[in-house]
């Protein structure tokens, strides 16, 4: 199958089923994110309260990565990403009728453990469902329509705001997790017979088991996407900074980070490709080299020009990365326990993303902020010497044919 064939054939087989609720879905989440803080301090929250309820969602999606792999492993995924919309409804729709910084603090929570579900079980549908030699294709497609959905959201959340007021989009998140249920309710379920045949045949094993039995693989190749998930969040954190260090306005910076999310959607399908073709080190370590390159070079660049020069391989090294770390992850879950180990596997790399920009506040607390974007610098140096040594060793993929 030519490259187009197979893009196009992706589309088709998951369009429906999965890429067009994943949308819906984004485009709610992107659009109420960034009026978290903003609704917790207009319901009478200090900001570091306000600060508090935006990290619940974070916390919500830590907590429940686990629970989140029995859940999937039991109901099955499209019914897991079902549930977690309808989850997302309730709690949000409550704090609609209801508004109070209780119930925000409460729907910020559900939504952070929401969106841990939904991510896990796409993740294990997509994986079960794709034949291995598209694997990596479908799962950075996934991961850039995560993306895209994240981008659109934001500003469809700044027209509704524009008509009907800040809590108006969380009317609009409402409505999109609703649309969401819809898709997936409209669209009969290609894996269904699968599903129901692995939960006949299922014997589930502990968290504590797949723990002992994959140590060796979580210390190694799981660390390097710790540091990977670090590395991304960090530039969250990292970037506004060091512009605003450097004189750069916000209008600029948004406009930095426009061309950051460009460069990232370029890439995304060439690398999911070169992985399904190639090899999984293939990207990855480029990903990760080119990130830490940037994070190295950072602190040489003083004026937009250089800026610009400087963070166009985090832009591209992001892109490649699209949709690597569910890869990997597909790659080396157990058949029998698929959707558990990758609870686990998600429960690492989540904890990477939350560290990341803690990692930025710590240093930069007792060292310039130079310091702090050098630190994550190495730290994605040795990541990916890391992953140089510790992909062949866990993963070995069957060799693709021509027709591929």
């Amino acid at each position: 199958m030519a490259a187009a064939g197979s893009r196009t054939a992706l589309i088709r087989a998951l369009g429906l089923p999965v890429l067009l609720p994943s949308l819906l879905y984004s485009i709610g989440e992107g659009a109420v994110l960034p009026v978290v803080a903003v609704t917790a301090r207009q319901l009478g929250g200090s900001v570091p309260i306000a600060a508090l309820i935006v990290a619940l969602i974070g916390i919500g999606t830590l907590v429940t990565d686990l629970p989140a792999g029995r859940l999937a492993g039991r109901f099955g995924e499209r019914h897991a990403m079902i549930g977690s919309a309808v989850v997302t409804i309730v709690s949000v729709g409550a704090f609609v009728l209801f508004p109070s910084l209780a119930l925000l603090a409460a729907a910020m929570l559900v939504c952070g453990a929401a969106l841990s579900i939904w991510g896990l079980s796409r993740q294990t549908f997509i994986t079960e469902a794709t034949p291995i030699h598209l694997r990596a294709r479908a799962l950075a497609l996934l991961g850039a329509t995560h993306r895209v959905g994240t981008l659109i959201g934001p500003f469809l959340g700044a027209a509704v705001i524009t008509v009907a007021g800040t809590r108006a989009t969380f009317v609009f998140y409402v409505v999109l997790s609703a649309l969401t249920v819809a898709a997936l309710l409209a669209v009969p379920d290609p894996d269904q017979e699968r599903q129901k045949a692995e939960r006949r045949v299922r014997s589930p094993r502990s968290t504590r088991a797949l723990l002992g039995e994959y140590k060796q693989l979580l210390g190694t190749l799981g660390v390097c996407m710790l540091v990977l998930s670090a590395m991304r969040s960090s530039r969250n954190a990292l970037l506004p900074l060091w512009c605003h260090h450097i004189g750069i306005g916000s209008a600029q910076i948004s406009l930095i980070s426009g061309l950051l999310s460009g460069l990232e959607l370029m890439v995304f399908y060439p690398a999911g490709l070169l992985m399904d073709r190639r090899g999984r080190s293939y990207v990855a370590v480029p990903c990760m080299t080119l990130m830490a390159l940037s994070h190295l070079l950072l602190p040489l660049s003083h004026s937009i020009g250089v800026l610009v020069a400087v963070i166009v391989p985090l832009g591209i090294g992001n892109g490649l990365g699209t949709g690597i770390n569910m890869t990997l992850g597909a790659d080396v879950s157990p058949d029998d326990a698929r959707p558990e180990f990758l609870g686990i596997w998600r429960l690492v790399s989540d904890t990477g993303a939350s560290g990341g920009p803690s990692m930025v506040s710590a240093v930069s607390a007792v060292a310039p902020l130079a310091a702090a974007s050098a630190a994550i610098g190495v730290a994605g140096v040795l990541g990916a010497v890391g992953l140089v040594r510790f992909i062949p060793r866990f993963i070995r993929l069957p060799a693709p044919t021509a027709t591929e």
